[in-house]
């Protein structure tokens, strides 16, 4: 199968099982007309974006939290307009509240502030990542960066679809930055200071700041990930099995539309046995999901998983 020409750096690979395709590829519906029809489209996608302290790293949004605060307090003097947000931002992100981010008030009662990603990779065939999911003869799918930042979400009933303010992004696509990655926390802060945000927007701010930083140790994982940005902190979400058990995560959803480059270049199968039989298969599932311009490529290592 040949795909159309395209840029390699605007391609970003999504590590998957085999059971985690096929639900990718998974008809998308959405509603239609005034009775609010539910209908598929070809060529679509969904993501399952997860909260971010479920993923692999135990110490995700506190690598670089102490430096956040740090920006954050100092052009803001007490008594200011900004010193009750802060304060508040303080009292949260400091861990004067259970961790990691437990809030006890009338706004929030006893839930957390959830932030959802989903996670991809510079490189489409990268050992560490098979490791990963070589047990399941996984997949790398290769998005085009533009059909991630045109996703939408749905959240709750798998048929609930939430509303979209069409003057806001709903998700945001972020390079992970490994180590020294202040000139993030800085923006961060000055945004909320600058703009003289609501707690919520302040909070949402921060998430989104600490979510694109990580340990040094991570660094060859080459992360991007696609943010939900939810503007209340909190939303309805579905559950899945996870490696830690029941694990939270919102649905994000792509709507082919005509005229648009196909959002998947290629997909790529994982290292193992039976390689031909599971590329042809591939390459059948694509064709009857409306993909059939996408690339299937065997890995190139030689990992018997």
């Amino acid at each position: 199968m040949h795909n159309e020409d395209h840029d390699d750096d605007d391609i970003l690979y999504h590590y998957t099982s085999t059971a985690g395709l096929l639900g990718i590829l998974s008809p998308v519906g959405q509603p239609s007309g005034w009775d609010a029809k539910i209908t598929t489209t070809a060529g679509s996608f969904s993501l399952w974006a997860t909260d971010v302290v479920y993923l692999n790293d135990t110490k995700e949004l506190q690598y670089g939290r102490k430096q956040l605060l740090r920006e954050l307090r100092a052009p803001v003097a007490p008594g200011s307009a900004m010193d009750g947000t802060v304060t508040w931002l303080e009292g949260v992100l400091g861990g004067h509240l259970e961790a990691p981010f437990e809030v006890a008030s009338d706004i929030y009662g006893p839930d957390r502030l959830n932030f959802y990603a989903a996670c991809f990779c510079e490189d489409g065939d990268l050992l560490s990542q098979w490791r990963g999911y070589g047990s399941d003869k996984g997949y790398a799918i290769g998005f085009r960066k533009s059909a991630l930042e045109a996703m939408i979400r749905r959240a709750g009933h798998p048929l609930a679809v939430m509303p979209v303010d069409p003057l806001s992004p709903v998700t945001r696509l972020h390079k992970v930055e490994y180590g020294d990655a202040a000139h993030v926390l800085r923006d961060a802060a000055k945004t909320v200071v600058a703009d003289e945000v609501t707690d919520q927007e302040a909070m949402q701010l921060c998430l989104e700041a600490l979510a694109q930083v990580k340990s040094p140790a991570f660094a060859s994982e080459r992360e991007w990930r696609l943010f939900d940005l939810d503007r209340q902190n909190y939303t309805p979400c579905e559950y899945r099995v996870g490696p830690t058990g029941i694990t939270p995560y919102v649905r994000l959803m792509y709507f082919a539309m005509p005229g648009m480059p196909t959002p998947i270049v290629n997909v790529r199968v994982g290292p193992g046995a039976d390689m031909e039989l599971r590329s042809r298969a591939a390459e059948q599932l694509l064709r009857q999901r409306g993909f059939g311009n996408v690339e299937v490529i065997p890995s190139r290592i030689s990992y018997r998983g």
